[in-house]
């Protein structure tokens, strides 16, 4: 499915920005007032894939980070201003309006510098500790932390984004099944690999 040149409730789709196993990311602008602010503002527009959208836990799942994320409000974690559902192609389309943001991934200025020189380092992981503690504040866990879900802006300002995979603590229950591993494994806690054990706040500062 795709997107481009399609309105989405007051969002009209322009360009697709990148796409994962979950979904596609598009660039997108408001045609009226908004969540995310006045006609004209741009944003970014997160889409399930459609053969998901059949699968009852995959958009349960979507609808979750869309919950969460519109619970969140803090300048270092990217805004997720709303959810919806709209047909396209004859199809229902899950998405989420997000914060556009201009900048690279942490992953991709390691490959640009090689080494991230220390002063560099240490604004980065102020400001992402600071979106991090906002994030726990508000009783979740990210479970994804790593250098691809920490973007930087060209005025230096850090957000951490894809909350794909976070959970509530409060919650009793969980959309992962018993058994199966969620996160990066390169950057997973040691605790996330045994299904027993219980998942907190420690493994996002792994």
């Amino acid at each position: 499915m795709k997107l481009e040149g399609t309105t989405l409730d007051i969002y009209q789709v322009t360009d697709e920005l990148g796409r994962g196993g979950m979904g596609a990311v598009y660039r997108a602008t408001s045609t009226a007032d908004g969540p995310a602010g006045p006609a004209g503002t741009e944003v970014a527009i997160k889409a399930l894939h459609a053969e998901l959208g059949a699968q009852e836990r995959q958009v349960a799942r979507f609808e979750r980070e869309g919950e969460i994320g519109q619970a969140l409000a803090h300048p270092n974690v990217v805004r997720t201003y709303a959810a919806g559902v709209a047909e396209v192609e004859g199809a229902p389309c899950h998405y989420m309006v997000l914060e556009y943001v201009e900048g690279q991934t942490l992953d991709d200025l390691q490959d640009e510098l090689g080494v991230v020189p220390d002063h560099l380092l240490y604004l980065i992981g102020d400001q992402a500790l600071a979106g991090l503690q906002a994030i726990h504040e508000h009783g979740v866990i990210h479970r994804d932390i790593k250098p691809e879900n920490i973007v930087i802006t060209t005025s230096h300002k850090v957000l951490i984004m894809d909350l794909g995979i976070a959970r509530m603590t409060t919650q009793g229950h969980t959309l992962t099944e018993s058994g199966e591993f969620v996160g990066s494994l390169h950057y997973a806690a040691p605790e996330q690999l045994d299904t027993e054990a219980e998942i907190g706040e420690p493994c996002d500062l792994y």
